[in-house]
């Protein structure tokens, strides 16, 4: 168990670091994105999830930069900013984790939401991890580097590198 949440940790920091090394091209292109995202989106909220599954797969290495856009434009709650989450991930699951990184930087209040669709594609792509309280904070000690945040059974980790994973736990070993 401790090895497979260690080696999603690993997965996970993969896109981290591809995104670390974006060229300036496509910084600049993401940017250009993110300002087209935020006035398509402006124009006519009530079709923001449409909006966001069209501009997502036009623009999959931005997907991130669309959630970003979608979320901030609507000012959305927690149950809207799940659905654009949901939505980006299921056009480009390939992004999973800069999607859900996104969400979380501009929606840090919608975390449960945010790592209920990260769990629910994780599953159906069978890149879930499960495991109890205890297991997790054995695997992520704070000393070594790693915080953490549990919430109603979803965990957040983050290392020193910002690299983030999302899962679940059992409440088995108390919290």
């Amino acid at each position: 168990m401790k090895y497979a949440i260690v080696g999603a940790l690993f997965a996970a920091a993969a896109p981290f670091a591809v995104a670390a090394e974006r060229s300036a091209a496509d910084v600049k292109k993401c940017s250009a994105v993110y300002q087209s995202a935020s006035k398509a989106i402006a124009k006519d909220p009530a079709k923001v999830l449409e909006l966001v599954s069209k501009l997502v797969a036009a623009n999959e290495s931005c997907a991130a930069e669309v959630v970003k856009a979608a979320i901030v434009t609507t000012k959305a709650n927690g149950e809207l900013v799940g659905q654009i989450v949901e939505t980006a991930a299921t056009v480009a699951p390939k992004q999973l984790s800069q999607i859900a990184a996104a969400a979380m930087a501009v929606a840090v209040d919608s975390r449960v939401q945010i790592g209920t669709v990260v769990n629910k594609i994780n599953a159906q792509l069978g890149t879930a991890q499960t495991g109890t309280y205890a297991e997790m904070v054995d695997m992520f000690p704070k000393n070594e580097g790693y915080s953490y945040t549990l919430t109603q059974g979803v965990y957040t980790v983050q290392n020193s590198a910002g690299v983030v994973q999302e899962g679940t736990y059992a409440s088995k070993g108390g919290e």
